[in-house]
């Protein structure tokens, strides 16, 4: 995937913050045209920022561990 203007191409960003861009850009990309994105891209990309939010909030080691 080629990405501009996002965290995922700097190289001060932590790897978290990386790993959770790029799966949200899959979970959207993933579907085949808007219809697609509004009906199951957005909940399935809500359900990717509530667990990377339950994450930090419970102090999880989000370090080195995929989301």
């Amino acid at each position: 995937m080629v990405v501009r203007g996002i965290e995922i191409r700097r190289h001060d960003t932590p790897n978290f913050i990386k790993q959770f861009q790029t799966q949200l850009l899959y979970i959207l990309f993933d579907c085949k045209d808007s219809d697609q994105v509004v009906k199951k891209g957005y909940e399935d990309a809500l359900l990717l920022v509530t667990q990377a939010i339950d994450k930090i909030m419970t102090g999880e080691d989000i370090s080195s561990k995929t989301l």
